[in-house]
């Protein structure tokens, strides 16, 4: 299982970092909420290194969102940006 940390940004940005890569999908701030991309948004725009992580970097981002008392949904118009290398 891979170790996932959570960090919230300015301009509504929730960054996931992942054995030394970075990742960022959306948090509404305000009423803060955790919009997180369906498996099919992910796996496409994923580099090498996040293919075949979206179950694990789901869960986690859920399980840091519900820690923290942040709604969470997995949603089909939610966006991800991967880091460049």
């Amino acid at each position: 299982m891979k170790n996932f940390t959570f960090n919230i940004r300015w301009k509504e940005e929730l960054d996931g970092f992942v054995d030394g890569h970075r990742f960022t999908v959306e948090i509404t701030m305000g009423s803060l909420h955790v919009y997180f991309p369906n498996e099919v948004t992910w796996e496409r725009d994923a580099p090498d290194w996040a293919k075949g992580i979206w179950p694990e970097a789901s869960d986690a981002a859920a399980r840091w969102a519900t820690g923290q008392s942040i709604p969470f949904d997995i949603d089909d118009r939610a966006w991800v940006s991967f880091a460049k290398e």
